[in-house]
């Protein structure tokens, strides 16, 4: 079926508290990368030194997946709303059918589509107010 992270955005503290919980889970690898790093037209976002993706590993699995928000978010980050749920498919398939039900009655964030990274990703809230970042790996 599919491989659950938790997804914690951070409104530019993702750096340290991705330290903090490599430590807490006595994560093994520990991967970072920057909104600088990327590419202006592949962003568009004011985001400076902050992180676009952080991920802890253990015994060759993803616990944790960490981010900031860029500086110019439109949503304010909140207590509540620093969670999400980040999905990986092994079928396409069963990404267009989780997409199409959750967005029903729900708000999309970003449209399914391809990504830098290489991935077909969409980031949505459902109608329960529960945020999904859903992907699906090209081989």
């Amino acid at each position: 079926m599919a491989i659950t992270v938790p997804y914690l955005l951070f409104d530019g503290q993702a750096e340290e508290a991705l330290f903090f919980y490599k430590e807490v889970f006595s994560a093994e690898k520990l991967q970072m990368q920057r909104f600088q790093e990327l590419d202006d037209s592949l962003v568009g976002l004011d985001a400076g030194n902050r992180l676009i993706h952080g991920r802890l590993e253990k015994k060759g699995e993803e616990i944790l997946y960490i981010s900031d928000t860029p500086i110019d978010h439109s949503e304010p980050l909140l207590s509540g709303n620093q969670c999400s749920i980040a999905f990986k498919f092994q079928e396409e398939i069963e990404l267009h059918h989780a997409y199409s039900l959750l967005k029903k009655e729900g708000h999309v964030r970003m449209e399914l589509q391809e990504t830098f990274w290489g991935a077909i990703y969409a980031n949505l809230v459902d109608k329960y107010g529960i945020s999904w970042q859903l992907n699906w790996y090209k081989e």
